[in-house]
Formats: C-alpha cells, structure tokens, sequence
C-alpha cells in the first residue's frame, strides 16, 4: 500500500495581470514566494512542500528561486492549473493536497497544522477553509479527488482555479469546512494589487526581523491601526468565474 503523503502545492507564475511578477517582489529582503515556501515548510503535518508553476519561460525564475530555496518544481500548462497540481502531486507522490496560492506571504504554518490536525476525515473528500482573512486560505483534498476532477472538469474557470468542480458539486464529492467566527474575510493578506503590497510591506516592517510571526499578530496590528486597514479596503476580489 502506497504511504500517506501530505504534499503543499503552491501554484505561482510570473504574468499575474494587475501586478505582474508579484511573486517575486521584495518583501524585508526576501520575494514574495520565499516568505510563502518558508513559512509553509514550517507546517509540521506536511511533507513536502513543491511549487507547480508554467512552462512559460519567463517562469524560469520561480523555477530557479525554488530551487536556491530547496523546493522542487513542476512546469506545466499557464492556463491549465489543474493540469499543473494533478503533475505536482504525481511527482512528489501525495495522497493529499494542499493548495495554496503564491502571494499569500503571512499564510500561517500553525493554521495549516490545526487543519491537518482534523484530517483525514471519515468520508471526507475536501475540506474548504473559510472566514478567516484572505491570505490565510487553503484547501486539502483528497489525491483521488484531485484526479477525478481533473477528469471531469470542462469549463475554464474550473480548470484555473483547481477546486471549484469539486466544491460546486457536492453531490459527486464529499464536502466539510473549516470556519472562524466572526467571519474575517475583509481582512485582506494576499498580494494582487500595488496597495496590496504597500500593505504587507508594511506589517512585514513592523512585525519583522524575519517572517516567523503568526497570523495573530498581524491581525491585532491591522485592527489596531485605521490607516493600515484603509490601505488595500477598496481592493475587490476577483469571482471565481473571472479567471
């Protein structure tokens, strides 16, 4: 019998549209995705942490930081992620999946392993993770419910954004979720846009030295600071069926 695998799958590439190359901006010293993989690699539920980006070349470069960073890479379709996390995920071998996207840098190791903590679940095929602020987010899944939606999934958007074929469709897969009360999703961590950035660079600066303060201590500091909070509030995020 194959071992159980934990396997984070960070999904990064470099022709974002309303900030390109966002992932390998600075934040304190480090790109974006090195706070991303370091403090994932802090998570002690997951083994492996691998970072699937494009075949394109200018993601050469993620490709090149991963590596100086100790990560392994998988290259595959630009358009087609689910392509690219069901190639990540056979690669490193997972029975389950984490995803995570690459401009989260304050995603929190603590949080993922309280959410691994519950897993697996009797009968579970995916546990969403919501309320908390946005930044914090992840998915785990199943590896068989990877691939059955990567054998199903038709539309784009489906394909662009990995889960939304298996969360829409819980009459094919078996769902549960992880919430927090109050719901804190105005909150806004993750990193689209150039007020998104100034915000992060921000708290990182206040925070720092370094990158290993939890996701806590950012949200006392932006609750306790107006103009923190004012800095990225007009940010909209993007529906799923916008790509």
């Amino acid at each position: 019998m194959k071992p159980e695998k934990t396997v984070a799958i960070v999904q990064a590439r470099t022709s974002s549209t309303r900030l390109p190359r966002k992932v390998l901006l600075d934040l304190e010293g480090q790109p974006l995705l090195a706070w991303n993989l370091r403090r994932l690699a802090r998570a002690t539920r997951v083994d492996e942490v691998v970072v699937a980006t494009t075949t394109e070349p200018e993601d050469e470069a993620i490709v090149a930081l991963a590596t100086e960073l100790g990560f392994r890479s998988w290259r595959g379709p630009l358009e087609d992620v689910l392509t690219r996390y069901v190639g990540a995920a056979r690669m490193a071998e997972a029975t389950t999946v984490v995803r995570v996207t690459s401009d989260c840098p304050f995603i929190d190791p603590g949080l993922i392993d309280e959410t691994l903590a519950t897993w697996p679940r009797p009968g579970v095929d995916y546990l969403g993770f919501d309320g908390y602020p946005r930044g914090l987010d992840h998915e785990t899944m199943t590896m068989a419910a990877l691939l059955r939606a990567d054998a199903e999934a038709k539309l784009d958007y489906e394909r662009v954004h990995v889960t939304p074929y298996v969360y829409r469709n819980p009459g094919l897969f078996r769902i549960d979720a992880i919430g927090h009360e109050p719901n804190l999703t105005h909150h806004r961590w993750c990193v689209d846009t150039p007020d998104d950035l100034a915000l992060v660079r921000e708290v990182a600066r206040r925070l720092g030295p370094g990158d290993t303060f939890e996701w806590r201590a950012v949200r006392a500091l932006v609750e306790g600071d107006e103009a923190l909070m004012a800095m990225n509030a007009h940010v909209r995020q993007k529906a799923v069926e916008e790509g």
